[in-house]
């Protein structure tokens, strides 16, 4: 299954950290002094380990001011939202090379997996524990700085280019479809989680497969 990712770079939840780093990936030259590139690669390690986001140990590391490291950032809750959106597009880069159904199982088949690999983020378990209030905040937000905006575009636009191809016959608009997964992703996964529970996977898939 192949799908074209939404563009981010004219949104304005995208920190200019995020930006330069995605940039880097496309082919600029990085140079050799500290650049928002870096910041946010760093930021990310700091995220992978476990650790929560400490802008003035990154501005330290980073051998930058802290106002050059808010100036690349926009502030610490902009650039935390980046470095878990990050994870986000690696599990569903991944998800869509796994279907080997087609139609709705093979939408189901990507989605599981994307779920799945939220659950096994360790990194993700931490930072939830960490600073509970605004991470759930920047999961769940419907607007602005959040995830979930970002996250029901990229699976409307899978959706959109499988209906497109001929692949998939949705029962609801892919908007609304796309939109609703991704509430159940926040329910059985990040709420979950955050509650000290273990998400239910089996159930999750059901209610998933009920609604495609």
């Amino acid at each position: 299954m192949s799908v074209l990712l939404p563009n981010y770079s004219d949104l304005d939840q995208a920190s200019p950290a995020y930006l330069a780093a995605q940039a880097e990936k496309s082919g600029e030259r990085s140079r050799k002094r500290a650049t928002a590139a870096d910041a946010f690669r760093l930021a990310r390690a700091m995220f992978d380990d476990g650790k929560a986001l400490d802008m003035v140990a990154l501005a330290r590391e980073l051998g930058v001011a802290r106002g050059t490291l808010y100036r690349w950032a926009n502030n610490r809750e902009r650039l935390l939202a980046d470095v878990m959106w990050s994870l986000a597009e690696e599990l569903f880069e991944e998800s869509l090379r796994v279907p080997t159904g087609t139609g709705a199982e093979a939408l189901a088949q990507g989605i599981g997996h994307f779920i799945r690999g939220l659950t096994a983020s360790e990194a993700l378990r931490a930072a939830i524990h960490q600073d509970n209030e605004a991470v759930m905040s920047i999961l769940t937000r419907r607007r602005g700085s959040g995830i979930q905006e970002r996250a029901v575009a990229m699976l409307q636009a899978a959706i959109e280019n499988m209906v497109r191809q001929g692949w998939y016959e949705p029962r609801l608009a892919p908007q609304v479809l796309a939109y609703a997964i991704v509430r159940i992703i926040e329910g059985f996964v990040y709420h979950d989680i955050s509650a000290g529970i273990e998400p239910d996977l089996v159930a999750a898939d059901q209610v998933v497969r009920t609604l495609l």
